[in-house]
């Protein structure tokens, strides 16, 4: 059993009435039948028209039998309604693709958020969450999340709405390593998950940072405290910092001082722990909003301290106050020491740490997720809702309207979908058309359309046409009837914004020759200047009514 798309696949049938079709063979030569590409329980859309010339059907169709096919799910009839048409005479049901493009990625399981599409093609099952995709799975090969990291065009959700990814970032739950370029000159560096960095025979500041970024949560990590007179620090930085310069210089680092203060903005604060032993291991709670956390877990796990006094990490008391970066922060570390000074730095949770993370917080190396897209700007686009491939722009309905327009539409390169439902025009025998607008105006083009069409009807040789040097491009009825059910189509759109911008889809009709038509549409239009605007139009006269939609889709 398996969704289908079918090529000129067209019978005719005697069966009356809302129940089953059985089909009887194909309606002319150039048809093919049901049976040839299509097992018993396959699916796919479908309409049927009646034998009387007015009443249709859009529907999901699965071959039950031999030759017979069940009307599983109503897309829309001649009556604007989803319940099934009644049939009479000799009618003819024909394989299309539906009016609203949303059905069908549906049936494909592109709007599935347990799915997603693999680059070979094929769908991945994942696992998901209230707010849909879990962005800390893990899946080979997918547009999601490869094993080596996030890479740039991977889709993620969270909290409800979707995410391209923009730049490239390494999931923390690999190892973390310092950034060997990063002061190289001035350390050796070793370790993956933990951390450790000596200093080389040096004199002045220098400061070393990780690799793995996280820009908001509650992150974990633990040192070991050097001998009293050290001059070592331990913290976090954004990558802004350089291997000159003291954590806690400036905005964009945090720093605790082997003699038990802070520093941030190039200002000490106490942070009331007192000076640690030689050895002992310190635990560092980072709460990325803008808190910081410490003790001593040789000397006491349970005593937690911060703003020059207790602190409690759990319940988010008296930390030591920073101002959160708004860029993506990294473990770090600075001696100052005239060489040889050794720094420790644990982060992985893998039975290392002197004590657990409190709750509510992570190991920065060993979480296993990365920062929430909704709070990383850096990495991430905000594309739309969650288990969609489309953001609306919004649907517009039209009411004796000499048209319907999107204006305001950004200057970059795009995909859109555009999908209308019963547009009828007030002029019989009118074309359904679109034009491209631009600038502030905007200025819409009437000229230098090229398109293409292939006509299939209930009629045999239903025609295809071309032609160039166009004042709009066709996206329905050529000439349309001002009775119901009007045209719906699903097209595709898009621009480079340099060069052309190009339109493809199907739509389907009632002509006002009384027959009904589907058809493959394509055109395209050479780009003058960014567009900015598009518009749905009669040749002729007003929309009397009907609906269209337009989305940007992600990516």
């Amino acid at each position: 059993m398996a969704f289908k798309l079918l090529a000129r696949t067209r019978e005719q049938t005697g069966t009356t009435g809302t129940g089953n079709i059985v089909v009887s063979g194909v309606v002319s030569g150039d048809n093919v039948r049901f049976a040839s590409g299509m097992s018993i329980g396959d699916t796919t859309y479908m309409c049927v028209v009646s034998g009387d010339g007015v009443a249709w059907e859009e529907f999901l169709g699965t071959y039950s039998a031999a030759n017979t096919i069940q009307r599983t799910t109503t897309l829309i009839n001649h009556l604007g309604t989803t319940a099934h048409v009644s049939l009479t005479g000799t009618s003819r049901v024909f394989a299309i693709l539906p009016g609203d493009f949303v059905s069908l990625f549906n049936q494909l399981g592109l709007g599935d958020t347990t799915k997603f599409l693999r680059g070979d093609g094929t769908f991945a099952a994942v696992s998901g969450g209230a707010g849909g995709i879990l962005y800390s799975d893990l899946i080979d090969d997918g547009v999601f999340i490869n094993t080596d990291g996030y890479v740039p065009g991977e889709f993620v959700e969270d909290a409800g709405l979707r995410y391209l990814n923009k730049a490239a970032i390494t999931p923390s739950g690999l190892n973390d390593t310092w950034d060997a370029t990063f002061g190289s000159t001035k350390w050796t560096v070793g370790g993956t998950g933990n951390l450790t960095a000596t200093a080389i025979d040096h004199n002045h500041t220098d400061t070393i940072i990780g690799t793995i970024p996280h820009t908001t949560g509650k992150f974990y990590v633990e040192f070991v405290s050097g001998a009293t007179g050290d001059d070592r620090w331990v913290g976090i930085a954004t990558a802004a910092m350089t291997n000159a310069t003291l954590l806690g210089t400036g905005l964009l680092s945090l720093g605790f001082h082997n003699d038990g203060n802070w520093r941030f903005n190039s200002t000490l604060g106490a942070s009331g722990m007192g000076v640690p032993a030689n050895g002992n291991i310190i635990g560092l709670m980072f709460d990325l909003a803008g808190h910081a956390y410490i003790r001593n877990v040789t000397a006491n796990p349970a005593l937690w301290f911060g703003n020059n006094g207790s602190a409690d990490p759990v319940a988010g008391t008296n930390g030591f106050p920073f101002t959160a970066f708004g860029a993506p922060a990294f473990v770090a570390a600075t001696s100052n020491q005239n060489g040889g000074d050794e720094i420790f730095v644990y982060q992985d949770g893998s039975g290392t740490f002197g004590a657990a993370a409190p709750s509510g917080s992570n190991a920065w190396g060993g979480s296993g997720t990365v920062s929430p897209p909704a709070s990383d700007p850096a990495h991430w686009i905000k594309t739309g809702a969650a288990g969609s491939m489309a953001t609306l722009i919004s649907a517009l309905a039209a009411a004796n309207s000499a048209s319907l327009a999107w204006t305001g539409l950004p200057a970059l390169a795009a995909t859109y979908m555009l999908v209308g439902r019963l547009l009828i025009p007030a002029t019989n025998t009118a074309a359904l058309q679109l034009q491209f607008g631009t600038g502030v105006g905007p200025t819409y083009a009437t000229s230098n359309y090229e398109t293409q069409i292939a006509n299939y009807g209930d009629i045999p040789n239903s025609g295809n046409s071309g032609s160039t040097g166009q004042s709009a491009l066709p996206i329905g009825a050529p000439s349309g009837s001002n009775s119901s059910p009007g045209s719906s189509f699903s097209h595709m759109i898009h621009t480079d914004q340099s060069t052309y911008a190009s339109l493809h889809g199907t739509a389907h009709w009632k002509s006002s020759d009384t027959h009904f038509y589907t058809a493959l549409i394509g055109g395209s239009w050479v780009v003058s200047a960014p567009i900015t605007a598009i518009r749905v139009l009669f040749s002729s006269g007003n929309i009397t009514s009907g609906t269209v939609a337009l989305y940007q889709m992600a990516g």
